[in-house]
């Protein structure tokens, strides 16, 4: 399957009108498109901004809504409660970064597709409101097979014993496949805290950090003269507000 992010920088004081028309206009346009499994709306929580998420049968599903007349008109159904510094040239999934044509402040869209973890069908038994976190990692291109292996071996059943934790699955990106996405969904946001504070989240990373890559974005310098340092993996945190299990054919079939 592939996991879809659009970010949505929403303007101050718009959050609740977006959320309803994405409830009320998106949400019933997704469930008619094929191939789209899930959609849902993460809204910030530590994080940036807004994402909408969707999940799909395959990456070519995705890619024939991004080229649909029917995602345009949303884009610009929209606009009215975004920023003034999205514009709307939108690169497709999986459309290198610096296409002829592409622009500084696009909506930017990532695409990813999925490996271990939550099935698609889990999606459907979760409660309203969820507590998404997600962790970004880059890892070393001839490690990936190390990196998966411990992902499967010890962070899911890792988090499968913790508390509160209602599913989690990795991600691997389509443009980029060192690239991957740690998802975990929590019953709240105290938990996913109390998951961090108790020290098996800094465990499970020294555990795979020999698995990441240095690269561009992953060392801080701390000052002129200071050496540099590996950072933690970068980890945001969402809420989801909206979100719904589409594409009832495939149940059928």
């Amino acid at each position: 399957m592939f996991l879809r992010f659009v970010r949505l920088d929403v303007r101050e004081g718009s959050e609740a009108a977006f959320q309803a028309f994405y409830r009320e206009r998106v949400l019933p346009e997704l469930g008619r498109v094929e191939g789209c499994r899930f959609a849902g709306l993460l809204t910030p929580w530590r994080a940036e901004a807004h994402r909408s998420v969707t999940l799909w049968r395959t990456a070519d599903d995705a890619r024939a809504y991004e080229e649909s007349g029917l995602y345009h008109e949303l884009l610009r159904e929209s606009e009215p409660f975004l920023s003034e510094r999205t514009v709307w040239r939108v690169r497709l999934a999986d459309e290198p970064a610096g296409t002829p044509g592409s622009q500084d402040g696009e909506t930017r869209q990532d695409g990813y597709q999925l490996g271990a973890g939550t099935a698609a069908d889990d999606l459907d038994r979760l409660p309203s409101a969820v507590h998404v976190r997600v962790v970004a990692v880059h890892v070393v291109p001839d490690r990936r097979e190390e990196f998966l292996a411990l992902y499967r071996d010890a962070v899911l059943p890792a988090l499968q014993e913790a508390r509160g934790c209602l599913g989690a699955f990795l991600a691997e990106g389509a443009r980029d496949p060192d690239e991957a996405l740690s998802i975990t969904l929590w019953d709240r946001e105290e938990s996913a805290t109390r998951y961090e504070m108790s020290g098996e989240f800094d465990r499970l990373t020294r555990r795979l950090q020999a698995t990441f890559s240095p690269r561009v974005g992953w060392r801080l310098t701390l000052g002129e003269g200071e050496p540099e340092r590996r950072v933690a993996p970068r980890v945001t945190s969402y809420q989801l507000v909206h979100g719904r299990r589409l594409d009832p054919r495939d149940d059928a079939s």
